[in-house]
C-alpha cells in the first residue's frame, strides 16, 4: 500500500488598511482596518476581497493595502479554530490601541462576534 502523507492545511490572519468612509463621524485620526483569517495567504485573500462580489464590502470598496507588520508574527496557524481565535485576539488588541476594527461583524459591536 503506497500512501501519500497528507498535506497540512495552514491558516493565516491578516489586517487590511481601509480608506476612511466619506461623511463619517469617526475621528479622522482613528485608523480603520479589516481583520480576517483564511486558509489562503494574506496576499491571495486580499486580491479575492478586491475582485470577488461576495467578499467583504469594506475591503472591496475601501481596502488600501495589507499591514503585515501587524500580523506576520502570528502566521502560519495550524487550524481554523486557532486562526479564528488569533483573529479575535488581534482585533481586540487593535481596538485597544485605538483602531476602528471591521471583520466578521463589521463593525464589531459584541465580544462574541468571532465565536
Amino acid at each position: 500500500m503506497n500512501e501519500h502523507p497528507r498535506h497540512e492545511e495552514l491558516f493565516y490572519v491578516y489586517v487590511v488598511a481601509l480608506r476612511p468612509k466619506a461623511n463619517t463621524s469617526v475621528r479622522s485620526s482613528q485608523h480603520e482596518v479589516y481583520v480576517g483569517s483564511s486558509a489562503l495567504t494574506p496576499e491571495v485573500r486580499f486580491h479575492k476581497h478586491k475582485t470577488e462580489p461576495k467578499a467583504s464590502r469594506h475591503v472591496r470598496r475601501r481596502g488600501i493595502r495589507l499591514l503585515p507588520h501587524l500580523y506576520a508574527h502570528l502566521n502560519p496557524l495550524h487550524s481554523r479554530a486557532e486562526a479564528k481565535a488569533a483573529e479575535k485576539r488581534l482585533a481586540n488588541h487593535l481596538e485597544a490601541k485605538g483602531y476602528r476594527v471591521y471583520g466578521s461583524c463589521s463593525p464589531r459591536t459584541s465580544p462574541t462576534c468571532w465565536l
